[in-house]
């Protein structure tokens, strides 16, 4: 496969291997606003709360904001976790599971802050919902995110790769939408996708995609009874039983 490209990838080192120059994959990224109620349950909360919990809103030091990355057929949800040490220092990290958030908490929070982490929210009708994030509500996003399997698959049309991230709420004509920016063929190192799917796997699955991008599977023609039956070498009269006096 040759990659037409103005950046280098994680799985770019595969193309020393030896290429199949018949397959091409254009690699140009390009990006567009989505406004599209059916692609987000914006009745949602997993997703909702999580955009809403950011530091910038809320002041603390822990951040996960939610993105989606497609790849190949498939969506993989992910957040971009941060956590501010101080005003002039904090770490980031890009996780796909909530093994990796964990791990990540246990590492970088203080213990005052990974308490408010594991805290869980009590559940009552007049109680607001806390702002902070917590891991509940990443657990949350994790599970209810495969809803959008199905929703965003029409975006896999002319790209093997895409993600959708920068969530946010829009007064568009006079009525609310969850709006997000799509990116065409970005960069899946610069969101760590390596953390879940190897160079090697990468590259024979983009590989596979754009093989049966240029040269379509056909579907097995649908054949009559007539038709097989005349294949086969049978004829009318074949099955049909002679009269008995």
């Amino acid at each position: 496969m040759r990659v037409f490209s103005d950046f280098h990838d994680y799985y770019d080192i595969n193309l020393a291997q030896g290429q199949d120059e018949s397959i091409i994959y254009n690699r140009k990224t390009t990006e567009e606003k989505i406004i599209k109620k059916e692609d987000f349950d914006t009745n949602n909360s997993s997703l909702v709360s999580i955009h809403c919990s950011q530091k910038y809103f809320t002041q603390e030091p822990f951040a996960a904001i939610p993105q989606f990355i497609g790849f190949c057929g498939r969506i993989y949800p992910l957040v971009e976790i941060i956590y501010e040490y101080s005003k002039k220092e904090e770490v980031k990290e890009f996780c796909y599971n909530i093994e990796q958030v964990d791990s990540f908490v246990e590492k970088n929070l203080s213990d005052k802050d990974k308490e408010k982490y594991n805290t869980k929210e009590k559940k009552s009708w007049f109680t607001r919902k806390s702002q902070k994030i917590t891991r509940e509500k990443i657990v949350n996003f994790f599970k209810k995110s495969n809803f959008n399997e199905t929703k965003l698959s029409k975006y896999f049309e002319k790209h093997p790769i895409f993600s959708i991230s920068g969530f946010k709420r829009e007064l568009i004509n006079f009525e609310h939408k969850m709006t997000a920016t799509i990116t065409y063929n970005p960069s899946l190192k610069d969101v760590k996708f390596f953390r879940i799917i190897d160079p090697v796997q990468t590259f024979q699955e983009i590989y596979m995609w754009q093989s049966n991008k240029a040269i379509p599977i056909k579907e097995a023609p649908v054949i009559d009874d007539k038709t097989m039956r005349d294949i086969k070498g049978f004829d009318k009269f074949s099955f049909k039983k002679d009269k008995q006096n």
